[in-house]
Formats: C-alpha cells, sequence, structure tokens
C-alpha cells in the first residue's frame, strides 16, 4: 500500500521548458509545454494503466501552476537570478 499522504511536488524535462506537478496527494499530474504552447493533465490512478488524459480545469491549472511557479522562483532565489519583468 502506497503513501497517504504525499506533498505536491513538481518535475522537469532535459529539454526546454516543460515543467509539470505532481498534486493532489499524487493523484492528478499538470504538465505545463513552453515549447509547444499547450498544457495535459492526467488522473494518475491505481490500475494498470499509468495516467488517463483529463482535460486541465481551472483549479487543477492554478495548483499545477503554482507548484511550478513557486519552484521556479525559488530555484531563481538560490541562484540569484532575478529576471526581467515585462
Amino acid at each position: 500500500m502506497g503513501p497517504s499522504f504525499v506533498l505536491d511536488t513538481r518535475c522537469g524535462t532535459s529539454y526546454g521548458s516543460v515543467y509539470g506537478a505532481v498534486i493532489d496527494s499524487g493523484r492528478r499530474l499538470y504538465v505545463a509545454d513552453a515549447m509547444q504552447m499547450r498544457e495535459m493533465a492526467f488522473s494518475l490512478g491505481d490500475g494498470p494503466v499509468a495516467g488517463t488524459a483529463v482535460a486541465p480545469d481551472p483549479a487543477l491549472r492554478k495548483a499545477g501552476s503554482d507548484v511550478i511557479r513557486d519552484t521556479v522562483l525559488g530555484l531563481a532565489r538560490l541562484h540569484g537570478f532575478s529576471p526581467e519583468r515585462r
């Protein structure tokens, strides 16, 4: 049996600006792909299929975006980087 509580977390890729956030205690994955200008979401269940694509609703989009933004800003602070505001 898996853990009963998992903090929202993030993942990245080795290429381009593609970010992901595992949210809702590991039950959902939100992916923001700046290279392709699209977003994807997946429901991660206990079944034999690794994940089922779902439409990213506003709540999922906000939760995923918040995790990604907070992580990127935290990395920027850690390395003393201050991006230009547009």
